[in-house]
């Protein structure tokens, strides 16, 4: 079967994005703990908004997003749909700066950009000799420099978000069982790598190798959906 234009520009902006670093994921897999960058391929944006084509996170951080269209296609024309994508973001997504700052818009042959971070931001083309897209620690620093701090890695936040909690816990009274804590870390993994944690992902690995749902009913009994909603108020926040 022949590859339409768009399947070929999405190879040609794939080839690009881990020449400099990016890790390319789907979202039902994503791991944003598998590098510092990571491009999230038709991450679902907020009602209305539709899916973008490639989300990019830095340090487990959404900062910016690709979207991509075929060779040939004149880009100056879709400014306003890469712009629709920095401001359509799911609830819970807690970026570091809304919208998103850095914004692509590519054919994987010609590639044009916007930082909204500058006073006056404008988009311009990037010069055919270097990389069609930056490489994560560019705009790790970039991030940095406007607004004086450092992109810590989203796992790390979520485990030191975990740690104050079970101090807080701890400090309230509530204690865990041994078989609870092992729950709870799988819980914090999970998060740390997707953001987010369902009742449904209970259902798969790494859950399901130690019970699935079934076990975690069991181990939490009826606190079980309110533990879940706690967990992700405190550490995807």
């Amino acid at each position: 079967m022949t590859p339409t234009p768009e399947h070929e520009a999405r190879e040609r902006i794939d080839v690009a994005l881990q020449a400099v670093g990016w890790v390319i994921q789907d979202r039902k897999e994503m791991n944003l703990s598998a590098g510092l960058g990571v491009a999230v391929c038709e991450f679902k944006m907020a009602s209305g908004h539709g899916f973008a084509d490639y989300t990019l996170f830095v340090g487990g951080k959404a900062v910016g997003s690709l979207e991509a269209k075929r060779k040939g296609y004149p880009l100056t024309s879709v400014e306003l749909q890469a712009e629709q994508y920095a401001t359509g973001l799911p609830d819970g997504l807690n970026p570091p700066v809304y919208p998103l700052p850095f914004l692509y818009i590519s054919t994987g042959s010609k590639t044009r950009f916007i930082n909204l971070l500058d006073p006056d931001p404008k988009t311009r083309a990037i010069s055919c000799n270097l990389p069609h897209i930056h490489r994560p620690s560019t705009l790790a620093e970039w991030f940095a420099t406007h607004k004086d701090q450092e992109l810590v890695p989203f796992g790390d936040q979520v485990r030191d978000r975990f740690d104050h909690w079970l101090e807080q816990q701890r400090g309230q009274g509530r204690t865990f069982t041994p078989a609870q804590r092992r729950w709870l870390e799988m819980m914090r993994d999970h998060i740390a790598t997707s953001l987010e944690i369902a009742v449904e992902d209970l259902d798969y690995a790494p859950f399901a190798e130690e019970g699935g749902l079934g076990c975690a009913a069991q181990v939490f009994g009826g606190d079980l959906r309110k533990l879940l909603e706690e967990l992700n108020g405190i550490l995807a926040a």
